[in-house]
């Protein structure tokens, strides 16, 4: 896990918008496994305009094994949807956490509608 935190001027919230995602998902040599990389940070582009106390760009992994039984594009939905949801969980609870007893306070992480995220994204390819 890496996590980068600078600090800029006074403090505001963050929105969804402001936030860039890098995913990828690795099937592994087990077909039940998957690993799953999710970057987020303040967006590059905006970077310059942002107001907040907080730059940040962090990567998590995540394993997810799944049963025998699930089909294979099921497999991939899940991992999609809930996995990206579970990491970005993560994330959030991971800077939350960390920016607790920082001088300019907690850092919350906005919520994403990832079914709404990945159907934009479809849309637009």
């Amino acid at each position: 896990m890496q996590l980068k935190l600078n600090y800029i001027l006074n403090g505001v919230k963050i929105k969804a918008d402001d936030l860039d995602f890098e995913l990828s998902v690795t099937k592994t040599e087990t077909p039940e496994k998957y690993v799953i990389q999710l970057k987020t940070a303040i967006s590059k582009a905006k970077q310059k305009d942002f107001s907040g106390p907080y730059i940040f760009e962090i990567k998590i992994k995540g394993v997810f094994n799944f049963s025998k039984e699930i089909e294979q594009e099921k497999k991939l939905e899940m991992i999609l949807l809930n996995g990206t949801s579970i990491v970005y969980g993560l994330i959030g609870g991971f800077l939350l956490q960390t920016t607790a007893n920082f001088r300019y306070g907690k850092l919350l992480l906005p919520t994403v509608n990832f079914v709404k995220f990945f159907e934009e994204r479809t849309k637009d390819e």
